[in-house]
């Protein structure tokens, strides 16, 4: 916001300037009248740079709407005072042809290379676009080569998993089997031992108690 306004104020400085420049250039003639054109025109360019700079600065502004207002009528102003630029320079012509058709010449001469700084600004921006494009487009490689990475590695931690499940199963299946033949020879042992019970028993009843009764 700082920013914003400091730009805005300058931006108004620079205009108000300009309006006093251009009533200058009316009533001048000669070297100091293509001086004050010239003057007049690095206004104008200047303030339209502070005006992007501002429109940069507004983006994603908490207050852009106002900020949006503001431009607005920075630009209204700006395109104002290059129409009264181009409608005084005809009406007003130069005291000689030779000084008209110098002055015709300095400003295209300073018009061209105006359009080719900005052409040339304008490229530099757009190298600077594919530049950072190339570098996302690697990032976004780069990241995708992690994601197949990943996958990869979440498959075979899959596949682990499954084998894993195979071992757990097979080690209950091999429990049960163990605990099953456990189970079986413990009834076999107990049963062996009634018998062998019954049998020393019966032995005695045959051998010691029934000849009692005899």
């Amino acid at each position: 916001m700082q920013q914003f306004s400091s730009l805005d104020d300058e931006v108004g400085r620079t205009l108000e300037n300009t309006r006093r420049l251009i009533k200058s250039v009316s009533g001048a003639v000669g070297e100091s009248r293509k001086n004050l054109y010239s003057q007049v025109e690095r206004n104008l360019d200047s303030v339209e740079s502070m005006v992007r700079k501002m429109t940069t600065v507004a983006q994603g502004a908490p207050n852009a709407v106002a900020m949006d207002t503001k431009i607005r009528t920075r630009n209204a102003e700006l395109q104002q005072l290059r129409r009264e630029l181009l409608l005084m320079a005809p009406s007003t012509p130069f005291s000689t042809p030779a000084q008209k058709y110098g002055s015709m010449q300095d400003e295209q001469t300073t018009r061209i290379a105006a359009g080719t700084e900005k052409l040339q600004n304008t490229s530099d921006a757009l190298g600077r676009i594919q530049a950072a494009s190339y570098d996302s487009e690697e990032t976004g490689k780069g990241a995708l080569h992690q994601l197949q990475d990943q996958r990869g590695q979440l498959e075979n931690a899959s596949n682990t998993m499954d084998h894993m499940d195979d071992n757990v199963n097979k080690g209950n299946q091999l429990l049960r089997s163990m605990w099953m033949n456990l189970t079986r020879n413990m009834i076999v042992q107990v049963i062996i031992i009634i018998l062998l019970i019954l049998a020393i028993l019966g032995v005695i009843f045959f051998a010691w108690i029934m000849p009692l009764f005899w």
